[in-house]
């Protein structure tokens, strides 16, 4: 009962010593040169925050501190949610990574050699995986940037209202009609004539960082 008790007490300190190192971290650049740990996962150093032996950099290190709290208060793994981090050098064609805030798809990865006076530079062009814009990011090789979890899941259309939205059901017999035809006309286009010619076919919604969207039509 009482070693029950002191590992509760100390999943409790553990938790709120992550919490303020999150409000350190927040709080801007005076936290630089602290050294600091946590259960051994996350540490502030000169060259940044290190979390499970990733330095970071930017602004990403915001979303890693988020999957470490998930970590820690026994969050599910696994999920859409879920992000893990490269190095910009290291990201590959196809890989789905952020650029300027949005989920894309990699097409291109331009590294420069190793300079006199810095690093490499990474010309990283990509897709946004939601609305296939092209984006671009450039930034020093060793740039740690954010991987998102990305998750498909395959529905049959039931029904389709006058307004575009889609009645959809997954293979428990699970209803949701909350998501719409795409506006991308090629694959509105083949939604309606499947659906007027009363065939039967499927759906692909994509799911990334909390957002949804049909990227697929099956038939």
């Amino acid at each position: 009962m009482a070693a029950h008790g002191c590992r509760n007490a100390l999943s409790v300190v553990s938790l709120a010593g992550m919490i303020a190192l999150i409000i350190i971290h927040l709080m801007g650049p005076t936290t630089r040169g602290v050294q600091l740990r946590s259960g051994g996962d996350m540490s502030f150093t000169k060259a940044g925050t290190r979390v499970d032996g990733v330095t970071l950099r930017d602004v990403a290190s915001r979303h890693v501190i988020r999957a470490a709290m998930r970590r820690l208060s026994g969050g599910a793994e696994g999920d859409e949610n879920d992000i893990t981090m490269t190095e910009a050098s290291h990201c590959k064609k196809g890989m789905v990574v952020i650029l300027k805030d949005k989920p894309c798809k990699v097409i291109e990865n331009a590294v420069s050699k190793v300079g006199k006076h810095g690093s490499a530079k990474c010309h990283l062009a990509g897709n946004d995986i939601f609305t296939g814009k092209r984006v671009e990011e450039i930034c020093p090789g060793h740039t740690s940037m954010t991987v998102p979890t990305t998750k498909k899941i395959e529905y049959t259309v039931v029904d389709l209202a006058e307004d575009g939205e889609l009645s959809l059901m997954d293979d428990d017999n699970n209803f949701r009609d909350d998501l719409s035809v795409p506006e991308n006309y090629e694959m509105r286009s083949k939604i309606e004539k499947l659906f007027k010619e009363e065939k039967e076919f499927k759906v692909v919604v994509l799911r990334c960082m909390g957002r949804e969207a049909i990227s697929e039509v099956k038939t």
